[in-house]
């Protein structure tokens, strides 16, 4: 008898996860992850979903957070921005930078290059009506000059353009008759002409490489599933009418707090500690406005907080000469010491050296003691090592414990039985619950999602 299942698939930045249920009755028929590096998705996956019998492949749902690799090289690219005259910077001008230290403030990469600002002169004022007019002569310029420089997306940034849609609209018009792809910061809904155009601009800048990965999974799932029946979810708490190519980001957070309530039988307000193969965070059991890298923007999410230390980060020696963990994330290329991949530890590594096998455990406590008996205090190479492991417990821990609100805290992740331990007595005042998520996975919340945004 055959039977009819979905599939979800969570990408994260260097992994993957897939599962497969029975549509009818909920029951996994595979779940597993995959390091992308070793086993490449393109390949991987068909061979993957064919190899079961009697199984008809109904949807497959795709979640995903790979584009925030992105976020820190410079974005834009081929994307152009047409602006009204005289606010030409007002972007750069209202961009946030983040603040590393008191004496220092860290700048994010540019959204787009200047050379890529079109201004034109128009204005429409608040109360709709048209202080300046419109010249075609002026946008046909612009149009030329957009092909000269070859870009393939424009951002329209027109202040006051939600009052009296009539440039707005004779630009568009232009724009697709000149196969330009139109990204309209009016059609993204906000509280600010800022924030609607910074986030139009970052969709815009995203689109190049979330179309490429849409084309790829597409590409690979061809001999598995019809091309309309793979579906991206979004994030629920998303009010605007963009292309959900950012609200994509943000649709874990809410189904987990959606899912894990009533699977665990949790109160009504809990806050999450995610503490990821790629990234630990602390979920907050609200919804805000997501704060980019480069400030506030119009979609809604549930609050993420990225904790101070990171699973990529590795170890320095600092100017005391003692061991410490390095501000610089890193990628997981070549890949994670517990993988059997690479020579140098990350925090990762160090984390989960209880979960290998001892000639592994071995070679990464072998390769943390090579820097560690470099430092100026005396310790033993077992006795650096577990202590070290346990500053860190601690640091996530800590940091964790200010952020949460909630009486009840869920820590979700897959980690060893001594940090359930050290995460009780450090958080005793809170009501914690441990969630693994080989039990709870990434791509069974992005298959939950898909479904309901199908009801």
């Amino acid at each position: 008898m055959t039977k009819q299942v979905d599939v979800g698939i969570f990408f994260g930045e260097s992994f993957y996860e897939v599962i497969l249920t029975e549509r009818h009755s909920d029951s996994i028929v595979f779940s597993g992850s995959f390091f992308n590096l070793k086993e490449s998705y393109k390949t991987k996956l068909p061979k993957l979903l064919l190899s079961f019998e009697n199984i008809k492949i109904e949807n497959v749902y795709v979640s995903y957070r790979y584009l925030e690799r992105i976020f820190k090289f410079k974005l834009g690219g081929s994307v152009a921005q047409i602006v009204t005259k005289d606010y030409e910077g007002w972007l750069s001008l209202h961009q946030q930078n983040k603040k590393e230290s008191f004496f220092t403030l860290k700048a994010p990469p540019d959204l787009s290059s200047l050379d890529m600002v079109f201004s034109i002169n128009e204005k429409i004022n608040s109360d709709g009506s048209v202080q300046t007019p419109l010249s075609a002569e002026e946008l046909n310029e612009i149009v030329a000059d957009l092909k000269k420089k070859e870009a393939k997306r424009v951002c329209l940034n027109l202040v006051n353009s939600h009052k009296n849609p009539v440039h707005r609209d004779q630009i568009r018009t232009a724009l697709v008759e000149n196969q330009f792809e139109v990204f309209d910061a009016c059609e993204v809904g906000g509280e600010s002409d800022v924030t609607t155009w910074r986030t139009s601009l970052i969709e815009a800048s995203l689109a190049g490489t979330f179309n490429e990965m849409k084309s790829e999974i597409l590409e690979s799932l061809q001999s598995v599933v019809a091309a309309e029946n793979v579906k991206y979810v979004t994030n629920k708490a998303a009010t605007s009418k963009c292309r959900n190519i950012l609200s994509g980001l943000f649709a874990l957070e809410d189904s987990f707090f959606d899912h894990a309530k009533t699977k665990f039988r949790l109160p009504d307000k809990f806050d999450v500690v995610h503490l990821g193969l790629e990234n630990f965070s602390v979920w907050l059991n609200e919804d805000d406005f997501w704060q980019s890298p480069w400030g506030q923007t119009s979609i809604r999410a549930k609050k993420r907080i990225d904790l101070k230390v990171q699973p990529t980060n590795s170890f320095i020696l600092n100017i005391f000469d003692e061991v410490e963990i390095s501000s610089d994330e890193e990628s997981f290329e070549p890949g994670p010491m517990c993988l059997g991949r690479g020579k140098t530890p990350c925090v990762y590594d160090v984390l989960n050296s209880e979960n290998v096998t001892v000639e592994l455990q071995k070679k990464i406590k072998d390769s943390f003691w090579a820097l560690a008996r470099l430092a100026t205090g005396r310790h033993t190479q077992e006795k650096s090592f577990d202590e070290f492991r346990n500053v860190i417990w601690d640091r996530i821990l800590v940091e964790a414990s200010f952020l949460v609100s909630n009486e009840t805290v869920v820590i979700y992740g897959d980690l060893p039985k001594s940090f359930e331990t050290r995460a009780k007595s450090l958080m005793k005042a809170k009501n914690i619950v441990f969630i693994s998520q080989k039990e709870f996975p990434k791509s069974w919340l992005a298959l939950l999602r898909g479904r309901a945004e199908a009801n």
